[in-house]
């Protein structure tokens, strides 16, 4: 009797391990959902991370050294450094927005304009500065540009004898002459085409189409900067076809023979103004 209680005991004792069937039911689960994966087998043995004592599969502290058995963040294992951490980043943060409130960033002139007319001697526009800074307009940049079969631009730079100082919200209105543009800086490009270009194209597609296009940048100075350049772009039907056509006679494909031209033959025959 002694023997049978000796070897119940020792029976008992031992970890039971998981019969055939239950062991095919736990694969077929893990099979089909791969959240039990993460799961342990309540009949499997395990071990502790601290002290290798045999503990409860389920378990989450050792019996015998009392360590927890999961695995934790530094942070959450060390909370004191995690208070002051926390505490570091919410001070820093609160500095930055004191010191964006009490600098602001410093005021900058802003530029626009209105083009008024455009004329056989030049062109007029209305120029507005609306930032909070002064500043002076010291150049303007004219191009031009004709897309049809073949694109046609050209490009002009004007600098002003006397630079207009611009106030904040002022504006004023400039007139700039062709003839004082810097030669230098004016060029006439046109694409890969076999469409030549001829002022009665201009004029046809200045009246019937918007393939002439215009743009004007402004070139101004702002207090303790560099050069800067504020541009708008003009989408003209018509009213820049005069700009156009200067350019093409003084530095375009009419330079050289402006009569080869047949609108400006017939003008040159008749003595007609622009049509």
């Amino acid at each position: 009797m002694e023997e049978k209680l000796k070897r119940l005991k020792q029976f008992n004792s031992k970890l039971k391990q998981p019969s055939q069937r239950k062991e095919r039911k736990w694969r077929k689960l893990l099979s089909r959902n791969k959240a039990y994966k993460w799961c342990v087998q309540p009949s499997q043995s395990r071990t502790c991370r601290w002290c290798k004592k045999e503990i409860q599969p389920s378990a989450y502290m050792c019996s015998s050294c009392q360590q927890p058995q999961k695995k934790r963040h530094w942070f959450l294992a060390h909370p004191s450094v995690a208070v002051s951490t926390v505490s570091i980043i919410i001070a820093l943060g609160s500095f930055v927005v004191a010191w964006k409130a009490n600098n602001p960033p410093p005021a900058s002139p802003k530029l626009d304009a209105q083009v008024i007319a455009y004329t056989d001697e030049g062109f007029s526009f209305l120029v507005y500065n609306y930032g909070e800074a002064p500043t002076i307009l010291t150049a303007v940049d004219l191009s031009t540009y004709l897309e049809r079969s073949t694109l046609h631009e050209g490009h002009a730079y004007f600098s002003l004898e006397t630079p207009v100082p611009l106030p904040p919200s002022s504006n004023q209105t400039i007139n700039i002459r062709y003839d004082s543009h810097q030669a230098n800086w004016a060029d006439w490009n046109f694409s890969d085409g076999e469409e030549p270009f001829s002022i009665s194209n201009l004029n046809l597609s200045a009246g019937m189409s918007n393939d002439l296009k215009c743009e004007m940048k402004l070139w101004y100075s702002a207090p303790d900067t560099k050069r800067h350049r504020a541009s708008f772009t003009s989408i003209s039907n018509g009213n820049c076809t005069s700009a156009m056509e200067w350019m093409s006679q003084e530095f375009g494909p009419l330079k050289d023979n402006p009569l080869s031209d047949p609108v400006l033959r017939f003008r040159a025959h008749n003595g007609s103004p622009d049509t």
